[in-house]
């Protein structure tokens, strides 16, 4: 489900019309294509939402309340035709899905957003290999400006259409695209001079292909969407693992809290496997979920004696917990 709300004052050409056209850009794009058999249909449905913010999707889950069991992932647009020249501190944030609800749409979207963040953007390294153009793999409007990309993945906030799909008890995975910090938000200055036809085309791209990946995730996909889960969950592990570490250096007293947070991530990883189920058709992909998820057993076992061993030698003494 694509969404993108109407409801804001007379001014609101980014918040949220940005959005609004999006959706429809992106409904008109993905329909041309399939149309002139440049892209296949997807397998599942792509739902465009055109609602009024937040309460629309409250107001429909209660009306139908079985309907989020037919719903995979929604991705949300609010704000996504910010001008980055305009404000330095503009940056387009993609939120990753809460913890407690983690899925395999986090990896499929950090993989796609970061795929248009570096084909927008350049430094020496790029110059260095051997390219000589503005960016490797340009997304420009031609009445847009020639600003980099600058995007960024974030925590999840819950101040957007994203949170009615991501709340108990609906609990389907939801993210948004929200620019963040802006000073024209609910202002008069929120009109079209302030709207970048390139940055809008940007984050069209990067919606469009999140949600066409999703929709059309088949035998053929499941193998990279899977690799993706996985080599992205031991990193994310990586940065727990550094983090309790980090803490135990400082104080004798957090071993508890360092544990626990190693514990909660390889909890959080087995949920975006587990996932994949949501996509997985034959014995073949189970199979591999089922080895994915020992292998982060493994993880998470290794982890742990990490922090025992880094205790005892930080410390000269073995760690307790209390009872």
């Amino acid at each position: 489900v694509l969404t993108g709300h109407l409801q804001e004052e007379k001014f609101s050409a980014n918040d949220d019309s940005s959005g609004c056209a999006s959706v429809l850009e992106i409904g008109r794009a993905l329909t041309r294509l399939i149309r002139d058999g440049k892209i296949s249909a997807p397998r599942r449905n792509i739902r465009l939402w055109w609602v009024t913010e937040i309460s629309s999707e409250r107001q429909y889950f209660a009306d139908h309340p079985e309907a989020h069991r037919s719903m995979m992932v929604n991705i949300n647009q609010d704000m996504v035709g910010a001008n980055q020249g305009q404000d330095v501190l503009r940056t387009q944030n993609m939120t990753r899905v809460p913890f407690s609800n983690f899925h395999f749409l986090n990896d499929v979207a950090e993989s796609v957003l970061e795929f248009v963040v570096e084909g927008n953007r350049n430094n020496l390294s790029v110059i260095q290999a051997g390219f000589q153009g503005l960016y490797p793999r340009p997304i420009l409007s031609r009445l847009g400006t020639r600003h980099r990309y600058h995007a960024e993945i974030i925590p999840v906030h819950l101040n957007s259409d994203h949170m009615t799909f991501s709340e108990a008890p609906i609990g389907v995975p939801g993210i948004t695209f929200t620019n963040w910090p802006d000073n024209y938000i609910h202002t008069s200055d929120d009109d079209l001079w302030n709207v970048d036809p390139t940055q809008l085309q940007r984050n069209a791209v990067a919606v469009a292909m999140i949600g066409y990946t999703i929709a059309g995730a088949d035998q053929e996909s499941f193998g990279r969407i899977a690799a993706e889960v996985a080599g992205r969950a031991q990193q994310r592990l990586g940065t727990d693992y550094r983090l309790a570490l980090a803490w135990i250096s400082e104080s004798a007293e957090v071993y508890p809290q360092s544990l626990f947070q190693v514990q909660e991530a390889v909890k959080r990883e087995r949920l975006a496997v587990d996932s994949l189920r949501e996509i997985a058709e034959s014995d073949d992909q189970e199979k591999l979920i089922r080895g994915l998820m020992a292998q982060l057993s493994e993880s998470g076992k290794n982890l742990e004696d990490g922090l025992f061993q880094y205790f005892e030698t930080r410390w000269g003494m073995v760690p307790s917990l209390p009872d």
